[in-house]
C-alpha cells in the first residue's frame, strides 16, 4: 500500500511539475526607450528564449545560459535574473552588479526587458512580442 502511495505522489507531482514548464522565444524588435541602440541589442538580444519551470526561469543568449526565478503576476509573469559584470567607468573597470528584469504580458504575448546597473544609468525598456511553446 505505500508503495502505491508513494507511486500515486510521485506521478502527480512530477506531471504538475512537467505541466509548469514552458519556453518563450521572443522578437525584441522595440529599442526606441533605450540609451543607446546598439548597446542595448548587445545586452537584449533582438531574437531572445526563456525556459520557465515553475518558479524557477533560465534566460538563453549568445551560446551561454543565466539563472533566476519567476513569479506569475495573475495577468502578467515577472522574471528576475542577476549577474557581475565589468562596466567601464573613465580609465578604469569596475566589478558591477547587473539585474535584468523581464515582464511577459500573457494576453497580448508582449514582453519587457529592463537591465539596471548598480551605480550606472539603466539601460531602458526593450519590447517585444513572444511565442510560447
Amino acid at each position: 500500500m505505500r508503495f502505491l502511495l508513494a507511486f500515486i505522489f510521485t506521478t502527480i507531482f512530477s506531471a504538475h511539475s512537467y505541466a509548469n514548464e514552458f519556453t518563450l522565444n521572443c522578437d525584441m524588435n522595440k529599442y526606441g526607450n533605450t540609451t543607446n541602440i546598439n548597446v542595448a541589442k548587445s545586452w537584449v538580444n533582438p531574437v531572445s528564449k526563456f525556459v520557465v519551470n515553475g518558479n524557477e526561469s533560465t534566460f538563453y543568449y549568445s551560446n551561454k545560459t543565466l539563472s533566476g526565478s519567476a513569479n506569475d503576476k495573475g495577468d502578467r509573469l515577472k522574471m528576475y535574473f542577476s549577474r557581475t559584470v565589468s562596466m567601464k567607468s573613465g580609465t578604469s573597470s569596475k566589478k558591477v552588479k547587473a539585474d535584468l528584469i523581464i515582464d511577459y504580458f500573457y494576453k497580448s504575448q508582449k514582453i519587457a526587458a529592463d537591465w539596471k546597473f548598480l551605480g550606472f544609468r539603466d539601460l531602458g525598456t526593450v519590447w517585444g512580442t513572444c511565442t510560447k511553446d
